[in-house]
C-alpha cells in the first residue's frame, strides 16, 4: 500500500513546483510518487462541465458551487486510489487549507474527505513572505488584492496552525518546512520514517558572512547523512530596530520578527527530536540560547559544537553534549549512529 500524504501551502509558496521536483527526484532514487494538484484539477473539471470558472476569479465562486466542484474532484481521486496504491509508493494530495481573499480568511477544505484519504502524514510548504508577496503581485488572480508582507505572514501562520490541528485530530505526524529545504527532506520523511529529525541552530544574526555561511552549509550537508535536518531561514524582510518604540513600530517589521520566533520555536524545533547547535566561530546569540532552553525544557537532546573552551554559563546549562570542532563531532556521530539508516544519495 502506498503512503498517503496531504500537502498544503498558501498561494505563492511554490508548493506545486516543490512537489513536481520531488516526483522527479524520487524517480531517480527508484521510488514512484503520484501528486494530485487539487486546484488544477478543479479548474479542469469546471471547464469540462461547462462551468464559467477561471483561475483569475475562482475564489469569487459561490461557496456551495465550490464545495460541489471540490467534492467531485475528491471523489475522482478516491476512485483512482485503488490502482494508485498498486502502482505508486507515495500518493500526495496537494491542497490549500485557507485562502486570504478580500481581506478575510476562507477555509478551502472538506474534513470529511480529508479523513477518507486516510493520510499517514501532513506537510506544509512555507516560503519567505517577501518572496510570496512578490510572486503574487505578478499573478493576475492576486495582483488586485495587493497583499502585504504582514498579511502573507499571518495567512501562512493560520495555514500551519490549522493543518497541525488536522494532523493531531487524525493522529498523524505533521511537518512544516521552507521551500528552500533540500529534496532529501521530504524523501526521508516519506521513505525513511525511522530516520531521526533534528533542528539545526546557529547564531544567524552575527555570523552570516561568506566564509562562515559556507562552513554552516557544509556542516548541514554532512549532517544530512544521519538526520532529517530542519533548517531555519534568514528572512528578506526588515526587522525592527532595538531603539524603535513599540508605540511607533512598523507592524510589518514586528510581524516578521515575531513570526521568525514562532516558526523556529513552535514549528521547526517542535517537530524535531533533537537540536544540534553549530557555531562556526565563538559568538553571543540570544536566539541560540532560547532555542537550547526550549529544547531542554521539552526533553530534547541538545548537542553543541562550539570552537572555544570558554562559553557563557547560560549556554553550557542547556546542552547535553559539547564538541570543540566539526571533526570531533562527526567522529562521535559516526560511532553514535552505527546501525541506523544513512542517507548517502544526492541531496537534491
Amino acid at each position: 500500500m502506498a503512503k498517503v500524504i496531504i500537502c498544503t501551502g498558501i498561494s505563492g509558496s511554490r508548493r506545486k513546483e516543490y512537489l513536481d521536483r520531488f516526483v522527479e527526484y524520487s524517480m531517480r532514487l527508484g521510488k514512484r510518487v503520484k501528486v494530485y494538484h487539487v486546484g488544477q484539477l478543479m479548474l479542469e473539471r469546471a471547464k469540462r462541465d461547462g462551468l464559467n470558472i477561471s483561475s483569475k476569479n475562482i475564489l469569487n465562486t459561490n461557496k456551495h458551487t465550490m464545495q460541489a466542484l471540490r467534492g467531485g474532484v475528491y471523489e475522482s481521486i478516491l476512485r483512482s486510489f485503488k490502482e494508485d496504491h498498486k502502482n505508486y509508493d507515495v500518493i500526495i494530495v496537494s491542497i490549500h487549507g485557507f485562502f486570504y481573499w478580500k481581506k478575510t480568511f476562507h477555509h478551502s477544505f472538506d474534513h470529511h474527505y480529508i479523513s477518507r484519504f486516510k493520510p499517514e502524514m501532513f506537510i506544509t510548504i512555507m516560503r519567505d513572505p517577501v518572496d510570496i508577496t512578490e510572486t503574487l503581485k505578478e499573478r493576475e488572480q492576486w495582483k488586485r488584492e495587493r497583499l502585504n508582507e504582514q498579511e502573507i505572514s499571518l495567512w501562512q501562520n493560520v495555514e500551519t496552525e490549522v493543518i497541525a490541528t488536522w494532523a493531531e485530530l487524525l493522529k498523524c505526524p505533521y511537518f512544516a518546512f521552507y521551500d528552500l529545504q533540500r529534496m532529501c527532506t521530504l524523501y526521508k520523511l516519506a521513505f525513511i520514517p525511522e530516520m531521526e529529525t533534528t533542528y539545526i541552530s546557529m547564531p544567524m544574526t552575527h555570523v552570516m558572512d561568506g566564509p562562515n555561511r559556507r562552513k554552516i552549509d557544509n556542516f548541514i550537508k554532512k549532517l544530512e547523512e544521519y538526520f532529517v535536518v530542519f533548517v531555519p531561514m534568514i528572512t528578506k524582510g526588515k526587522l525592527p530596530e532595538v531603539s524603535q518604540a513599540l508605540s511607533k513600530k512598523n507592524h510589518t517589521e514586528y510581524t516578521n520578527s515575531y513570526q521568525l520566533v514562532k516558526i523556529d520555536l513552535d514549528i521547526l524545533l517542535h517537530q524535531s527530536k533533537r537540536i544540534i547547535v553549530f557555531f562556526p566561530k565563538p559568538a553571543a546569540s540570544p536566539g541560540v540560547v532560547n532555542e537550547l532552553r526550549e529544547a531542554h525544557e521539552t526533553n530534547k537532546e541538545a548537542w553543541l559544537i562550539y570552537p572555544s573552551k570558554l562559553a557563557s554559563p547560560f549556554l553550557i546549562y542547556y546542552y547535553d553534549r559539547s564538541f570543540l570542532n566539526e571533526k570531533q563531532f562527526f567522529a562521535f556521530l559516526a560511532n553514535e549512529k552505527k546501525g541506523t539508516p544513512r542517507f548517502t544519495q544526492k541531496l537534491d
